[in-house]
């Protein structure tokens, strides 16, 4: 009995359940007992080999004491390896980046595109002509070669543990996709049938799916949250759902721009056609350079910028709608700017008013407080004094005040020809025109209309018979 122990807590929990289903529509195999038996909830676990499975096993290579990629120094690389089979030949395998270079034949340049320390770098898609596709999109960085793929950890670090239930669905789709494409390989390969899907092709489109399926979850959670705030703030603003707004459209900005560089990427891929021809490593490693059939090369092609075009325009259609979704937004924002200035207005314009009645009021009793005054002004003995001063007072609180709120109006008026800021731009000028253009148009056609009827011969026959009468 074989006992290996290794420490891969940070992907147990989302993995030791059985429930978990492949994105995909195709119906995969059952994943292997070993796999699953990989993927266990304790620090420290054994897998144990039963004699019977010792030809199913997918993990044949796991070693004594094996630590977690998370340990790993600067000068390693690790990964887990999946052959064309569909079987997992090793498990977090470690390479010298120098030797990992050289084995599969790339530039230093290259080990920044699959370095799993940050996975929010840009998004790239690179093609080594007939070598290897290096991939890095989201959560996922993998060497695409024509018999073999690596998938390099982006989920042992504390920070990247929401990648882990991503990471482990494409292990299973993977495997099981694989394995699927294997034995109906073999069977058409018994009934003479030689049209299949290359291997590159294969993973590449599980890695498209596994993409397209994480993006379209968090953009329904994105817009299942965005519509709620909206909701909210239709009836009511107030600080805390502003709040809410401003962090989520922040979150959305960043969403977008991962799916937008994302598009972008597929549709760079497809614009450039010798990486399209590239991309058929099986092909250019099964034949020399100079000797493979160009009518071949262009149908292989032809097949990977078919698959490309169907996932650039889900991706494209993801944008859409995440566009849809910032219009709303901004529309709504635009709304509540509009709301919150009316209101802002309208308490400026309370203000005033009170301090329009404010100061009526003081003039009304400024004329009193001069006859309260302890000096001779010849009225006390008057009978008419009293009432002659508190209709003066009243008369001039209420003159003031009516001039003051005519005021108002004119400044609260909104029309193209005030002009209330002092100015003299372009727009007012054009405006004032306009308006006094207007104004002889009017002038010039109410006087031809008096003139047509001075001059017409029923007007002077009806003047003469009322005047002859």
């Amino acid at each position: 009995m074989n006992r290996c122990l290794f420490n891969f807590s940070n992907i147990s929990n989302s993995l030791r359940k059985p429930s978990l289903r492949l994105t995909s529509s195709i119906n995969y195999p059952l994943i292997n007992y070993s796999t699953l038996r990989y993927f266990s909830n304790k620090s420290k676990h054994e897998i144990d080999k039963k004699p019977n499975e010792e030809d199913k096993s997918s993990l044949p290579l796991l070693k004594t004491n094996y630590k977690s990629s998370s340990s790993n120094s600067d000068q390693f690389i690790t990964c887990t390896i999946i052959n064309n089979k569909g079987k997992i030949t090793d498990i977090f395998k470690k390479f010298k980046k120098w030797e990992f270079l050289q084995k599969n034949e790339l530039y230093p340049r290259d080990l920044r595109k699959i370095d799993s320390s940050n996975i929010d770098i840009i998004p790239s898609i690179a093609v080594k002509p007939g070598k290897c596709i290096i991939v890095n999109l989201l959560h996922i960085k993998t060497l695409i070669k024509c018999d073999e793929v690596m998938i390099f950890d982006t989920s042992s670090s504390d920070e990247n543990k929401v990648n882990t239930n991503y990471m482990s669905n494409l292990l299973y789709e993977l495997e099981g996709r694989l394995t699927l494409n294997n034995n109906n390989n073999n069977c058409s390969s018994s009934s003479n049938n030689t049209h299949t899907t290359p291997f590159e092709l294969q993973v590449l489109e599980t890695i498209m799916m596994n993409i397209l399926g994480v993006l379209d979850k968090q953009c329904k959670e994105i817009e299942l949250e965005c519509g709620s705030v909206l909701k909210n703030l239709e009836n009511q603003i107030d600080r805390e759902k502003l709040k809410d707004l401003l962090i989520k459209s922040k979150s959305l900005s960043t969403f977008h721009q991962r799916c937008l560089l994302i598009r972008d990427v597929l549709d760079e891929l497809l614009e450039t056609d010798e990486d399209l021809q590239g991309m058929s490593l099986t092909l250019l490693s099964n034949q020399d350079i100079d000797t493979i059939d160009n009518a071949e090369l262009e149908k292989a092609s032809g097949n990977c910028e078919m698959m490309l075009e169907t996932y650039y325009y889900q991706f494209n259609e993801l944008v859409q709608r995440l566009d849809t979704l910032i219009t709303n937004i901004k529309s709504t924002e635009d709304i509540v700017n509009i709301m919150l200035d009316s209101n802002r207005n309208s308490l400026m314009l309370f203000e005033l008013k009170v301090t329009i009645y404010t100061l009526g009021f003081t003039i009304a009793t400024l004329l009193p407080s001069f006859y309260g005054m302890n000096l001779k002004n010849f009225i006390e003995e008057s009978e008419y004094g009293f009432a002659g001063v508190f209709l003066f007072s009243c008369l001039m609180a209420y003159i003031i005040t009516f001039f003051n709120f005519k005021a108002l109006r004119s400044v609260t008026r909104l029309t193209l020809m005030n002009n209330h800021t002092g100015q003299k731009t372009e727009k007012h000028f054009i405006n004032a025109e306009n308006l006094i253009n207007k104004n002889l148009l009017k002038t010039k056609l109410f006087s031809e209309n008096i003139k047509q009827k001075l001059m017409s011969k029923w007007f002077f026959k009806r003047k003469f018979n009322s005047d002859k009468s």
